[in-house]
């Protein structure tokens, strides 16, 4: 198998790295993990995994970064389970609940999957893909 090397990171991607990185330690952790993926070598199989699991298109029904970023939002949106929203105006408290179980609920819909799960078939050497007849 080819020894491959991933290309340098554009200054667009570091610069908004290292803008995120300055916020909260969870969001640096976060942000970490992206830069991993963009500055790793990774098989054909290996791109394709990540793509499904990055873009929302579950593995074999396994669970995908997506499902579980609209989980968080709507875990950190409501005072019951964020006690830090109960300083907020009920009024407030209770639009932040709202717009985040909408927000986790349409995801499903919403969310692009269809674009990576694509990309996640073309890079899967033993998937044939619509490109291979061009």
């Amino acid at each position: 198998m080819a020894t491959f090397t991933a290309a340098p990171v554009s200054d667009e991607m570091r610069d908004q790295a290292a803008a995120l990185s300055s916020t909260l330690a969870p969001i640096a952790k976060i942000v970490e993990g992206y830069m991993e993926l963009a500055t790793g070598t990774w098989t054909a199989d290996q791109t394709s995994f990540i793509f499904a699991v990055l873009g929302g298109f579950g593995v074999g029904g396994d669970p995908d970064v997506e499902h579980l970023k609209a989980l968080v939002v709507q875990h950190i949106g409501d005072p019951a389970t964020n006690p830090g929203l109960r300083e907020l105006t009920p009024r407030r408290a209770h639009a932040i609940r709202s717009l985040t179980r909408q927000y986790a609920a349409y995801d499903a819909d919403f969310a692009p999957r269809g674009l990576l799960a694509e990309a996640a078939g073309a890079a899967d050497i033993d998937c044939p893909h619509p490109s291979d007849d061009r």
